[in-house]
């Protein structure tokens, strides 16, 4: 880790940020190995409407900003961490680990993709895509 950012990390903030979180997440998991056969026009569709459910049922957002500005963000729901993001710029300033600890440090994960498999390598995590 470099050096540390000056973060403020809060519940997502509304309807307005909402498309960052799920275009982000979009993105970024497809490039996991545990999508890369499924067709696009299935994967954005169905990937789309499971973030939706996750939403709905009570996973939690929370997002870290820098001078105003996303950087990052974290869903859970209990201990499950379901999804991780950091924008690449700001990768090893400790922004996904000041998340996590802000979150409870959950025990389980539900996603595979780089952010979620690094974070639960070190941190002795779970995965278990079944918690979807």
């Amino acid at each position: 880790m470099s050096t540390e950012l000056p973060l403020v990390i809060g519940t997502v903030g509304g309807a307005d940020e909402m498309p960052f979180i799920f275009s982000s997440w979009l993105k970024s998991n497809r490039k996991s190995p545990m999508t890369q056969d499924i067709r696009s026009d299935v994967y954005y569709s169905y990937h789309h409407r499971l973030i939706e459910r996750l939403v709905e049922r009570g996973a939690v957002i929370q997002v870290a900003k820098s001078e105003g500005v996303i950087v990052g963000w974290i869903c859970t729901e209990g201990s499950v961490l379901h999804y991780v993001y950091v924008k690449s710029a700001f990768r090893d300033f400790g922004v996904a680990k000041k998340l996590w600890e802000v979150v409870g440090r959950p025990t389980d994960c539900s996603h595979s993709s780089e952010a979620t498999q690094s974070l639960a390598s070190r941190l002795q995590m779970t995965y278990n895509p079944y918690l979807l």
